[in-house]
């Protein structure tokens, strides 16, 4: 057999990749993880610095979703985070990788994001791929998942629901005879039938079904949140499933389970961003996906209502009235959340003492002040008084 050569007819460069990931860290992880990873690679290679946004806009994908491959990858020994003061990550580290010992188990989810990880895990209950292809509207052979954690939001009306936090499923990808399968089920067949003529006009290749499948029955979306999952991805401009399918995972890692809460979601994200916007005197450009995580953050992680998030971007305006950013508002909002205020009452409350301890302190200084004055003015009358009595002692002795 005849060998072949490879070589480049311009100057382009060429990453090097170790055989070690290629043979053994890459088998077990979701292609989207190597994609990132081999992304970090190319970004080392041409020593360029780099924000998740610009990554997650390479690859179509949300920022969550990189901090997901990021997080897998440390857990895997294969990166290393830096850290600022604050416990923000500053940095990435590529560490030499090597034949593990053991061979690598598959992780049982996606993680979560770098700053908030998930705890729970999936059930060892096999995946009946086939089974699931079969009947989608019963979604049977769906995994069996087990809730995390639990919390309480408050919506933009002011009204508490619950999510329910789950670990994320890891994609499979469908094998041949199983999409064959998927293509014949009647069911299926409307399903793709109806998102193809309703938002495409085309045929879905393999690729998306797969992700449609992935979708529906691992993550559970019924037929109407996937209809307003892509609707709401398409008015966006993103029309990639990649795209659809990442802002589906974190739908599912906010608790989204119905068409409801969808709505609630973006519709109280999307009101409060433009508020906050107007608040800090931004009104030509829509928030950006780092300022949406700001204030998803506030609102959902922190629970910081709309009134103090507004009320923080308020103080902001006060305090730099040509600059206040998403940045500043970030650290008020960071103090308040480190010393336990929660409400607009808690605002107020730390204000009035924080105004009477100046008052305490000024009057401090001013007493001080009026006391060094009057030891200065009665050691000055002393003073007087002793040489005026000289004076006269003098004039008398001559006088005698």
């Amino acid at each position: 057999m005849k060998t072949i050569t490879i070589s480049t007819e311009t100057g382009e460069t060429y990453s090097s990749i170790s055989n070690f990931f290629i043979d053994h860290y890459m088998t077990d992880a979701n292609g989207e993880f190597v994609k990132v990873y081999l992304y970090l690679i190319r970004l080392l290679s041409n020593n360029t610095p780099f924000t998740v946004a610009q990554i997650a806009d390479h690859f179509n994908l949300t920022e969550n979703d990189i901090c997901r491959a990021i997080k897998y990858w440390v857990s895997r020994d294969v990166l290393k985070l830096n850290y600022d003061g604050k416990g923000y990550p500053t940095g990435i580290v590529l560490l030499p990788l090597s034949r593990p010992e053991h061979g690598l188990e598959a992780e049982s989810d996606a993680l979560s994001i770098l700053r908030k990880p998930m705890n729970a895990s999936m059930d060892d209950e096999e995946y009946d791929m086939t089974a699931a292809a079969k009947a989608p509207a019963a979604r049977p052979g769906r995994r069996q998942l087990t809730p995390t954690t639990s919390k309480v939001v408050s919506d933009a009306s002011g009204h508490d629901r619950m999510v329910v936090e789950s670990s994320i499923p890891l994609k499979q990808e469908l094998k041949q005879d199983v999409l064959n399968d998927l293509l014949r089920n009647e069911d299926w067949e409307m399903l793709i039938f109806g998102i193809e003529n309703t938002f495409y006009n085309r045929g879905l290749t393999p690729a998306e079904i797969n992700s449609l499948f992935y979708i529906h029955n691992d993550l559970g979306f019924d037929e109407d949140l996937i209809d307003f999952l892509i609707d709401y991805c398409l008015r966006k401009g993103k029309k990639s499933w990649s795209y659809i399918e990442a802002t589906a995972r974190n739908w599912y890692a906010d608790g989204i389970r119905t068409v409801a809460d969808a709505k609630v979601q973006c519709s109280e994200t999307a009101e409060l961003a433009k508020k906050v916007l107007s608040t800090l005197c931004i009104t030509d450009r829509q928030a950006s996906p780092l300022e949406i995580e700001f204030i998803n953050t506030w609102h959902r992680d922190m629970g910081f209502s709309e009134e103090l998030i507004i009320l923080a971007c308020q103080k902001a305006i006060l305090a730099k009235p040509k600059s206040a950013n998403f940045k500043y508002v970030n650290g008020i909002i960071e103090n308040w959340n480190k010393n336990g205020i929660k409400t607009v009452a808690d605002v107020e409350a730390e204000a009035k003492t924080h105004k009477e301890a100046q008052k305490q302190l000024s009057s401090k200084t001013s007493k001080a002040a009026n006391d060094v004055n009057n030891f200065s003015q009665t050691d000055m009358n002393k003073d007087m008084a002793e040489m005026e009595e000289l004076l006269l002692k003098q004039v008398n002795k001559k006088k005698d």
